[in-house]
């Protein structure tokens, strides 16, 4: 078994949060859950529509009014599950939660999920957060379970003008 491991990525711009969505949607398998916290404004959505896209998804406008978004792609069922507006942990249930482990997901607001968090280890969570001091530059954290590290790190290493020289990491 992997153990989780971490990344911070600093200064991120729109187009580097396209690239890190990119390279994660094509790492991504089914069972995946990608998680995405952050504060509104945070970059999420932007996160969200740039890995649907990459994985051959139409329409990748947010689900915040109808929950998920169901993307049959050529690579199979993805889903866009945004959390914002539940209540109770519960309502997760009548999502079709029990299917979640053989789909790609995508969830927004995943602090929402209380005990129906993800226990397996095939997450890759993202927290981001926006710059104190530029409006358009974005701290990503990333914890990658299972084996995330193995299948995304080569990816980030081979795109330094994309990715890392703009930021700093730590292992």
């Amino acid at each position: 078994m992997v153990r989780d491991s971490s990344l911070t990525l600093c200064a991120l711009l729109e187009s580097d949060l396209t690239y890190l969505a990119q390279d994660c949607a094509n790492q991504a398998r089914p069972g995946d859950c990608v998680l995405l916290s952050g504060e509104v404004g945070a970059g999420k959505t932007t996160f969200a529509r740039a890995f649907i896209m990459q994985r051959g998804g139409k329409n990748p406008a947010s689900p915040t009014y109808t929950l998920v978004h169901h993307h049959d792609t050529e690579q199979g069922p993805l889903w866009h599950i945004d959390l914002w507006r539940i209540k109770d942990p519960d309502e997760v249930l009548e999502l079709g939660w029990e299917d979640i482990d053989k789909v790609i997901s995508l969830i927004e607001w995943p602090e929402k999920l209380g005990p129906w968090y993800p226990a397996h280890d095939q997450v890759l969570h993202l927290s981001l957060e926006q710059s104190k001091t530029d409006e358009n530059a974005r701290t990503t954290h990333i914890r990658l379970g299972g084996d995330w590290r193995t299948r995304l790190w080569p990816s980030l290493i081979s795109r330094p003008d994309a990715l890392l020289s703009n930021t700093s990491s730590k292992g």
